[in-house]
């Protein structure tokens, strides 16, 4: 088959019915990023880490940019509350009511006490209540349980050791 070939004929009842192509003259709009990146901390900070793994793996991107980028994320004590937030937002409505009002509850005790005596986020204190949970659980929930909670128990495992605690969860592969 060449190009420009015929390759069928059709033969309509009304061909008048059939508008004829014709060539576009006009101009086509200038595109915006593909993705649009938030100004949150918790997002940002995500966007930089995909930005870091794409360099590693060897794609071509403005290195300082990514690294500042990433090392003003992690330095902020906001990015633990919001990463919390969106991982509880997501599985909320998987968890039972006395899990997620607990959490929820700790939550907001630590959100409190962070804002007025500038206190970092205490991973620990949610750990406690996920382990609680776990192991409240009977044997053949423990396990549906355990898949259940694991994002909320990764992300709480990876500031253990405090905001800069974290620099270890990141470097590692997941």
């Amino acid at each position: 088959m060449q190009a420009g070939e015929l390759i069928a004929r059709l033969d309509l009842d009304d061909p008048s019915a059939v508008r004829k192509v014709e060539p576009f003259h006009g101009s086509f709009p200038i595109l915006r990023p593909p993705t649009v990146i938030s100004g949150k901390i918790h997002q940002r900070c995500a966007a930089s880490i995909n930005a870091a793994r794409m360099i590693l793996t060897g794609y071509d991107h403005n290195i300082d940019e990514v690294v500042q980028n990433l090392l003003s994320c992690l330095d902020s004590p906001e990015l633990l509350f919001l990463q919390w937030q969106e991982c509880l937002a997501v599985l909320a409505t998987l968890l039972s009511k006395d899990l997620r009002n607990e959490l929820e509850s700790k939550y907001k005790e630590l959100e409190g006490i962070s804002s007025s005596q500038n206190v970092e986020f205490s991973a620990t204190l949610l750990r406690g209540v996920l382990d609680a949970h776990l192991c409240s659980c009977p044997d053949k929930e423990k396990g549906a349980q355990e898949r259940l909670v694991e994002p909320l128990m990764s992300l709480v495992k990876s500031y253990e050791g405090g905001r800069y605690g974290s620099l270890i969860f990141w470097n590692e592969p997941h």
